[in-house]
Order: structure tokens, then sequence, then C-alpha cells
């Protein structure tokens, strides 16, 4: 089996050179044919070219959920099977799937594991995987994101919240998935989600599937900061989707206005153009393969079991 390996130098404290490097070995060992890249700013354009050239019959991208992002468009396009090995701070991808990150299970995962197509989405032009929002969520990303300058931690995270939570007000919005109006004139935080993972394990949509072709919305009104904690808290429990007030909505194409532009993030990261945004449009675009694991079972974000859901053999 050839075998690709993409991985972020910088991802999990400065090891993913190491993580990749061991892989590779393990690979190696087993037999395979291995190529290993590391990832690099401006783009996936190099790596469809690196995809077209190597032709691998799986891809590794050891990093965090944006080093994931930013291969999976050439991934999809090429048709190549995609196993996430997680070193960022959520990894969200790989938790929903059961991806391993341990060395010896992720080769094992290569050779064994199910090839299982997804739902690959976009939110403003952009891949989307996970979900992407407005609210408190996209202040405090853009917030980690324009301080930058090492590796990020939950608790800069926390920080970042702390500073964005008693100036951010919630922008008006309207919503309307597949055409039709769910939402008019609110004040409110929205998330447009893929699957059912969420940083900090709020789990805003909890009912999202990876495969059924639809994106979740949830609309959870509020003016500022200190009333989307509420919300956060109650998601927290699972409890604000039973709550009056809350509002979802599930169609292929989800569009969001603001009346004034807002913060948005897209997997956790800012857009790669302007964070701030007058309007989100996500629809769902294609399916992308991925690699779970043979025992995995009870994977949440399936709205069938591994086992029954559109599977392929692996090659090689």
């Amino acid at each position: 089996m050839q075998v690709m390996i993409a991985f972020n130098p910088v991802s999990g404290r400065g090891i993913g050179q190491r993580e990749a490097d061991a892989l590779s070995r393990r690979l190696t060992q087993a037999g395979h044919q291995v190529e290993a890249l590391a990832t690099r700013p401006g783009g996936g354009d190099w790596f469809a070219q690196a995809l077209e050239r190597g032709r691998p019959d799986a891809v590794a991208v050891v990093g965090g959920d944006g080093t994931v992002r930013s291969l999976v468009h050439p991934i999809a396009e090429a048709g190549v099977p995609l196993l996430h090995v997680p070193l960022g701070t959520e990894n969200l991808l790989a938790r929903g799937l059961k991806m391993p990150r341990a060395i010896d299970a992720a080769v094992l995962a290569i050779e064994q594991g199910r090839r299982v197509k997804i739902d690959l989405a976009t939110a403003n032009q952009e891949p989307m995987l996970l979900m992407a929002s407005a609210g408190l969520d996209g202040a405090i990303v853009a917030d980690v994101a324009a301080r930058r300058r090492k590796r990020i931690t939950r608790w800069i995270y926390v920080r970042a919240m702390l500073r964005c939570l008693p100036r951010w007000r919630a922008p008006r919005v309207c919503v309307r998935v597949d055409g039709k109006g769910l939402v008019e004139g609110v004040n409110a935080w929205v998330v447009v989600a893929n699957a059912p993972e969420y940083g900090g394990r709020f789990d805003p949509a909890p009912d999202a599937k990876l495969d059924d072709g639809l994106l979740d919305v949830v609309v959870l009104p509020c003016r500022s900061g200190w009333g989307l904690t509420f919300w956060a808290m109650r998601a927290r429990m699972g409890r604000h989707l039973r709550h009056a007030a809350a509002m979802t909505g599930r169609g292929r194409r989800v569009e969001v206005e603001f009346d004034s532009p807002a913060d948005i993030q897209i997997d956790g990261d800012v857009p790669w153009g302007d964070a701030r945004q007058g309007s989100l449009m996500c629809e769902v675009s294609r399916s992308l393969r991925v690699i779970v694991p043979q025992d995995a079972g009870g994977i949440r974000a399936f709205g069938q079991s591994p086992a029954g859901a559109s599977t392929c053999p692996a090659r090689g």
C-alpha cells in the first residue's frame, strides 16, 4: 500500500515531525511505501500536486483540525481516504470518528480500517468539516489568531474568552434553510453543524450527522456574552435544545445574514479572508472518504453504524 503522510511541524507542541517520522517508520517496517510531507502556507494547491504525483492509497494527516481543513479539498478531489492522527488542541474530527492517536493503532487503521464516506461542506466557499458559527466563539477564535505567537493551549482560549466576554454583542440575524425562512431579525448565536462535536464538549448541535447529506442549524437568542453564557451552561448539560427559545433547522444549504459584520469561525479557525463577515452561507458540497478503525463502534456522528454505512475496502 502507498501511504502519504502530511504533517504540521508545529502541531502538538512541535512534535508533528517526530510523530510523522514514527508513523513513517512503522508503515515502512510493515512493508508499505511511504512519502511524508510537511504542510506549507498558502492553501492546498501544493498538496493537490503531490497527490496527483504520488497517487497514494491513503493519506494520514498528522496535526490538528486546522491542518485537516487546509488539505481536505484536494484529498476529497483525489478520492483518497483520510486518517487524522490528532495533535491539535481539540481534534474534533478524530474524537468524533474515534481515529487513533497511538502510532500502532494508526497503522492498524490504515491497514484494516473501514473506508467510510462522510459529508464535506463549504462555509463562505471555504471547506467545512465540522461546524461554522457566528457568536462569542467567533470573537474568541479571532482574538486568539490575532495574538498568536506560540503554540495554542486551552488556557489561551480561556484568556481570550475573558477578554471578549464583557464586550461581545450578538448580531441580529436572518436565517434561511434550503431557501425557507427559519429566523428573522433576532439577536442570537448561530451554529451551523456538520458534526455533533464541538470544543469544550458544549455540542450545540448534538443531533448532527456526518453522513446524512444535511447540515444542522441551531439559533440561540441572546444579546451579550452573559446571555450566551446561559446557553453555554445549558449546552454543557445537554439541555439547551429543550428550552422554548431555542430554534433548530436542517437542510443542505443554510444562509445567515447579519445586520452588521460579525466574527465567524469555521472548524475552530478564522476564515482565510477577513474574520468579520456580513453573512455566512454553508452548503453540503461533496463526500469525503475517511478511515474508521475496524473496531470503532457507537460513533454518534453517523446516522448509520460504520458497518452499515457506505464503505470501501482498503487497497494494496
